[in-house]
């Protein structure tokens, strides 16, 4: 053992501490003087701040995984509701629908409970005729079903109901 002054101070053991082969204690207390430029415990200091990153950066993927299928979940329930929804609606009579102007535009909604089934968003709208209704947006004509899909493109001059 040299007996050299070391300027990072020196490491000590509580006197209770045992540190034989035969008997070593279980939890080892040490002691040192953390010096003002931080040398005594900067290798520990790192190494904790690198556990606690590990950590932190270990929650925050498992956050994002969790929120991640909790939004796949949600999304997969939003489909299954919207197909169950697009098939009552496609299975009601066309009399069950009517039109409604509002701010301007053409939209539709149930009769029986005047639900908002299609947002008004038409220059201009025919009645529901054999599923489908004649709409214009911007100056063009398409066809919609009864929940509101494009089913020819709104790109045509001029169209007619079915009726």
């Amino acid at each position: 053992m040299q007996k050299e002054k070391n300027r990072y101070g020196a490491l000590f053991f509580d006197h209770k501490n045992t540190i034989t082969s035969a008997k070593t204690s279980q939890n080892l207390t040490i002691y040192g003087h953390n010096m003002k430029d931080g040398s005594m415990f900067a290798l520990l200091d790192k190494y904790n701040a690198r556990k606690a990153k590990e950590e932190k950066d270990r929650r925050a993927k498992e956050e994002a995984a969790r929120k991640a299928e909790l939004d796949r979940m949600e999304a997969e329930k939003q489909t299954k509701v919207k197909a169950e929804r697009d098939k009552y609606l496609l299975s009601l009579p066309d009399d069950e629908y009517e039109l409604f102007w509002e701010n301007g535009r053409y939209g539709f909604k149930l009769k029986s409970t005047k639900d908002i089934i299609i947002p008004p968003k038409y220059n201009y709208a025919m009645p529901f005729c054999e599923g489908l209704a004649c709409v214009k947006l911007y100056g063009k004509y398409g066809y919609i079903d009864k929940t509101g899909k494009e089913v020819t493109p709104l790109k045509y001059d001029d169209a007619e109901s079915f009726i």
